[in-house]
Parts: structure tokens; sequence; C-alpha cells
């Protein structure tokens, strides 16, 4: 399945965010695998915590396209609607809303990767 850019559903919604967060940690740390993957699970228990310790701590590595990507996808998420904690069946959509979102940015450092290829000499 595909990244889905019109849910609004606020447990895909900070999903798609944890993933973007996740990719200027890979920015950062050379494409090493990190704190977000290694701790998605926390993110059920205290989302509002989670989110906020790892955008502090990741900021310097966001790219302006991860900029753009990032602020597309909260401006969608209301301030009063921030769940602090997420049920199951919320928790299930959050990751599914990161691995589509995961999906996405991958496919397009591969074809990014493959233009710069394509146009050597």
């Amino acid at each position: 399945m595909a990244l889905d850019r019109n849910n609004s559903d606020i447990a895909y919604l900070l999903g798609r965010a944890l993933a973007v967060i996740e990719r200027a940690e890979q920015v950062l740390n050379r494409g090493r695998k990190g704190i977000v993957e290694r701790q998605i699970e926390v993110a059920g228990t205290g989302i509002g915590r989670f989110y906020g310790l790892l955008y502090g701590r990741f900021v310097r590595g966001f790219t302006p396209r991860l900029h753009q990507e990032l602020a597309e996808i909260m401006d969608k998420v209301p301030s009063e609607a921030f769940p602090q904690r997420l049920s199951l069946e919320q928790f299930t959509t959050l990751q599914t809303g990161f691995y589509h979102q995961r999906k996405a940015l991958s496919l397009a450092k591969e074809e990014t990767a493959d233009l710069g290829a394509s146009m050597q000499f």
C-alpha cells in the first residue's frame, strides 16, 4: 500500500512525522539506524513527549525537503488534538503512517540517486 497524503487521521499523520524525523536522524548519523527505529514502540505510551524529544534532537539534520514535508504533515495536525497516549488501534495506524512515509522517502532518495547517476558523463 502507498502513502496516503490525504489521510487526516492524527495517528497516521504522527507516524508520517516520525518517519521524516527518522530521515533527519539518518542524515545526521550518515545513514546508520538510530533512536526512532529502535524506540518507536515507546511512541504509543507517550507520543507527545517522544515526538518533542526527537524533533529537538534531530532538527539539525533536516534538509529543506524534509522541513517542507514535515510542515505539510504537521499543518494537518490540530494542536488541541495532539494525543499524549495512543490506543492499540491508534498505535497500529501510527505504524502504518510511519512505514508508508518511510517508503516514500526511500523511493524519493532512490529516484534522486538514479537521476544523478544518469546525468554523469
